[in-house]
């Protein structure tokens, strides 16, 4: 079973709470909300209609099944900072078996975050896209993730090649994919990953 959210404003938790706890056999949940910006004013004023950590923790409470996890916000200047934070994110990771963790402008996932993930043993694919809290000692960390094996960086403003080193020397990805990251250069991914590949195009910061 799996559960898409694209920017359905008028989804509450309460509507997540109720649905998570008919729904055991849930493998899959991507949700993608609005930034606060993006919202009408008046659903910008009513914070419960707006999903939070509560939606979150309804379902790791109830979906011991969950494999697979994408958390987004829509593309805006502004970020969303009401909504999901790293405490209901990483509740998703230590009760559930999730293998694949997708984060698309989730500003609440920083360093303590990556720190969190050490412990994540069923996590096998990473992909962070436009997590501008993430620094070079958060990436560092990767290497003590038990089971990860794919790696897919994208738009990371506070990463650079420092913070691949260690991958370099640890033999421990299949594969690693860095995007439009200004900071990392392709030399600095050789030999982190026995697949690598590599893409800049700074258009997107303009």
């Amino acid at each position: 079973m799996k559960l898409h959210l694209d920017m359905c404003i008028g989804v509450r938790d309460c509507d997540i709470v109720s649905l998570a706890r008919r729904s055991s056999n849930l493998k899959s949940i991507s949700v993608r909300v609005p930034s606060d910006y993006s919202l009408p004013l008046p659903r910008l004023i009513n914070d419960s209609l707006r999903l939070t950590d509560q939606s979150l923790r309804a379902v790791a409470h109830n979906c011991s099944m969950l494999e697979s996890v994408e958390i987004s916000f829509s593309d805006g200047e502004f970020p969303c900072l009401t909504s999901f934070t790293l405490n209901g994110i990483l509740a998703l990771i230590e009760l559930c078996p999730v293998g694949i963790l997708v984060l698309d402008r989730v500003y609440s996932f920083n360093d303590l975050g990556m720190e969190a993930l050490c412990s994540a043993v069923f996590l096998e694919t990473l992909e962070l896209v436009r997590c501008q809290e993430i620094t070079d000692e958060g990436l560092q960390l990767v290497t003590h993730f038990p089971r990860l094996c794919v790696l897919r960086l994208s738009k990371c403003l506070g990463l650079t090649d420092d913070g691949l080193r260690p991958l370099v020397e640890s033999d421990k990805l299949e594969m690693l994919t860095v995007e439009d990251c200004p900071q990392v250069s392709e030399r600095g991914i050789q030999g982190a990953a026995k697949f690598v590949s590599y893409k800049q195009d700074m258009s997107w910061l303009y």
